[in-house]
């Protein structure tokens, strides 16, 4: 049975992020007609269906990776934050593990936000989707999260993005950022959460 819970998308602003993927959609499209077409003329016999095939997944998966930021959603309930973004990365964090959270706009990494960053030197992980709605959460003790398919990596704050932030703040409830939250605690402490 699904725990269920407040939604929150990433942001209601979603202009910049659109201008910039219609941008590169028209580029894809325009590229694969070429490869397609290249590949058509220049390949016979049963490489050039596998070529054709193999070129065309490859489009659709990076179409599907531009625009998958723009259908997932982060998910708050009485026990866990389910943090979502695109289909690169997924956490369930226990409201347990969660111990601050303020308010704040930063810069993007990218404006192509298409997967999540980690910046190792902070043990933080970027989340958002804009500048708009940015939450910094701190987590009580440093966790290991799955960042695509092998990659873990530890994590003691997570900058996120929510279309309704005061809401998304006060159903949080937490204090807001205390001196230093992401101390040394022991390794047999640092929880693994699964995605």
């Amino acid at each position: 049975m699904k725990e269920s819970g407040e939604i929150f998308s990433y942001t209601a602003k979603r202009s910049d992020y659109l201008s910039i993927v219609i941008a590169f959609v028209i580029l894809v499209i325009l590229e694969a007609i070429g490869v397609d077409l290249l590949i058509a003329l220049l390949v016979h016999g049963w490489l050039k269906y596998l070529l054709l095939f193999l070129a065309i997944g490859v489009h659709i998966w990076v179409l599907v990776l531009f625009w998958a930021p723009l259908f997932t959603k982060h998910r708050l309930s009485g026990t866990h934050l389910h943090l979502r973004y695109s289909y690169q990365f997924r956490a369930d964090l226990p409201r347990s593990v969660l111990a601050a959270a303020e308010p704040v706009k930063e810069k993007l990494d990218s404006p192509m936000v298409v997967k999540p960053i980690y910046h190792k030197d902070r043990e933080r992980l970027n989340l958002p989707f804009s500048t708009e709605g940015q939450v910094l959460l701190y987590l009580a003790h440093p966790v290991k999260l799955r960042l695509g398919l092998l990659k873990r990596v530890e994590v003691g704050q997570v900058l996120v993005n929510v279309d309704r932030r005061d809401l998304f703040l006060k159903m949080l409830a937490l204090p807001a950022k205390p001196g230093a939250v992401t101390g040394n605690m022991p390794d047999e402490n640092r929880d693994l959460i699964p995605g």
